[in-house]
Protein backbone atom coordinates (compact mmCIF):
# COMPACT_ATOMS: atom_id res chain seq x y z
CA UNK A 1 0.00 0.00 0.00
CA UNK A 2 2.74 2.38 0.73
CA UNK A 3 4.55 1.64 -2.43
CA UNK A 4 1.43 2.21 -4.54
CA UNK A 5 1.27 5.82 -2.68
CA UNK A 6 4.90 5.89 -3.25
CA UNK A 7 4.59 6.14 -6.69
CA UNK A 8 1.31 7.86 -7.27
CA UNK A 9 3.30 10.88 -4.98
CA UNK A 10 5.71 10.82 -8.05
CA UNK A 11 3.24 11.03 -10.73
CA UNK A 12 1.67 14.09 -9.13
CA UNK A 13 5.22 15.78 -8.53
CA UNK A 14 6.73 14.33 -11.88
CA UNK A 15 3.58 16.06 -13.76
CA UNK A 16 3.32 18.91 -12.21
CA UNK A 17 7.06 19.64 -12.87
CA UNK A 18 6.24 18.71 -16.87
CA UNK A 19 3.34 20.88 -17.12
CA UNK A 20 5.66 23.56 -15.78
CA UNK A 21 8.72 22.58 -18.01
CA UNK A 22 6.97 21.36 -21.08
CA UNK A 23 3.50 22.32 -21.16
CA UNK A 24 2.28 21.16 -24.85
CA UNK A 25 3.83 17.68 -24.74
CA UNK A 26 2.02 16.68 -21.72
CA UNK A 27 -1.24 14.32 -21.85
CA UNK A 28 -3.92 16.49 -21.37
CA UNK A 29 -6.69 14.36 -19.40
CA UNK A 30 -6.22 14.41 -15.64
CA UNK A 31 -7.18 10.92 -15.05
CA UNK A 32 -5.47 9.66 -18.09
CA UNK A 33 -2.05 10.97 -17.65
CA UNK A 34 -2.54 10.20 -13.79
CA UNK A 35 -3.16 5.82 -14.93
CA UNK A 36 -0.49 6.35 -17.44
CA UNK A 37 1.79 7.72 -15.02
CA UNK A 38 0.98 4.52 -12.68
CA UNK A 39 1.58 2.33 -14.89
CA UNK A 40 4.48 3.30 -16.59
CA UNK A 41 5.83 3.66 -12.88
CA UNK A 42 4.88 0.57 -11.71
CA UNK A 43 6.68 -1.14 -15.34
CA UNK A 44 9.69 1.49 -14.88
CA UNK A 45 10.03 0.05 -10.93
CA UNK A 46 9.89 -3.36 -12.09
CA UNK A 47 11.98 -3.24 -15.59
CA UNK A 48 15.07 -1.20 -14.15
CA UNK A 49 16.94 -3.44 -11.72
CA UNK A 50 19.02 -0.43 -10.31
CA UNK A 51 18.52 2.99 -7.75
CA UNK A 52 16.49 3.56 -4.26
CA UNK A 53 14.34 0.77 -3.60
CA UNK A 54 11.41 1.53 -0.95
CA UNK A 55 8.69 -0.76 -0.21
CA UNK A 56 9.28 -3.26 -2.91
CA UNK A 57 8.89 -0.36 -5.29
CA UNK A 58 12.73 1.03 -7.06
CA UNK A 59 11.43 4.57 -6.75
CA UNK A 60 14.80 6.09 -9.61
CA UNK A 61 13.39 3.13 -12.00
CA UNK A 62 9.68 4.35 -11.13
CA UNK A 63 10.34 7.98 -12.12
CA UNK A 64 12.49 7.18 -14.80
CA UNK A 65 9.38 5.12 -16.38
CA UNK A 66 6.51 7.87 -14.99
CA UNK A 67 8.57 10.17 -17.26
CA UNK A 68 9.01 8.00 -20.29
CA UNK A 69 5.52 6.91 -20.64
CA UNK A 70 3.75 10.35 -19.56
CA UNK A 71 6.01 11.88 -22.71
CA UNK A 72 5.49 9.10 -24.93
CA UNK A 73 1.59 9.78 -24.61
CA UNK A 74 2.10 13.64 -24.75
CA UNK A 75 4.17 13.63 -27.63
CA UNK A 76 1.57 10.81 -29.56
CA UNK A 77 -0.39 13.77 -31.30
CA UNK A 78 2.63 15.34 -33.03
CA UNK A 79 4.02 12.03 -34.26
CA UNK A 80 0.45 11.18 -35.97
CA UNK A 81 0.13 14.63 -37.63
CA UNK A 82 4.43 14.36 -38.59
CA UNK A 83 3.06 10.75 -40.13
CA UNK A 84 0.27 12.39 -41.94
CA UNK A 85 -1.86 10.30 -40.00
CA UNK A 86 -5.21 12.77 -38.16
Amino acid sequence: MLGFLAILALVLVLRHLGFRAFPLAMPQGKLKGLAVGLVGGYAGGLLLPWGFQWQDINLVGAALGIIAATLILGLLPFIKILLGRT
